[in-house]
């Protein structure tokens, strides 16, 4: 037994009639972070003002179609790391036990987005806007998206200004 005064920082127990499920637990709140370090964890991320909720998309570690595919739950969003290579940063993420890796593919006319099990794109961070750029065959991408799209795609700079660029997000304190 605890007192009163505990609950606030414990889980007191619920009673459920049968067939009722839990709740979904409470989703921790992440902002930008302002600056990052190389070899930390964080959740990649977007704010999708083109939608009318403007939701935080967050990168969820797997594809759809030809984009990466978001959610808007952090709990179903890989840690993404920036490791510190010459040039840049590799951004890796975990998948079970295995890194992964975020890398940028090109073919035929359009720019991809892939994961791979290797090291391949080399990323920069750009302060300006707090996000990371990689250049494939002399043009500079960004992973982002824009319109209305609830995906991560690489998209060329000059949408920037209309695009939605990803960012790194820490837990709120």
């Amino acid at each position: 037994a605890n007192t009163m005064e505990k609950l606030s920082s414990g889980y007191p127990v619920h009673l459920y009639e049968e067939g009722e499920e839990d709740p979904e637990p409470e989703e921790k709140t992440y902002v930008i972070a302002k600056t990052f370090e190389a070899g930390k964890a964080y959740k990649l991320g977007l704010k999708q003002e083109g939608l009318t909720d403007k939701p935080i998309l967050f990168f969820k570690g797997e594809m759809s179609g030809y984009y990466f595919a978001t959610t808007t739950k952090p709990s179903e969003a890989p840690d993404v790391t920036p490791v510190e290579t010459e040039g840049g940063y590799y951004l890796t993420f975990k998948n079970g036990d295995k890194t992964m890796y975020i890398a940028l593919e090109k073919s035929g006319t359009h720019n991809n987005v892939v994961m791979k099990d290797a090291a391949s794109t080399v990323f920069t961070y750009n302060e300006e806007y707090k996000t990371f750029t990689a250049t494939l065959e002399g043009t500079e991408l960004f992973l982002g998206t824009t319109g209305t799209y609830q995906t991560i795609s690489a998209n060329t700079m000059e949408k920037l200004s209309s695009g939605y660029p990803v960012h790194l997000y820490e837990e709120a304190e």
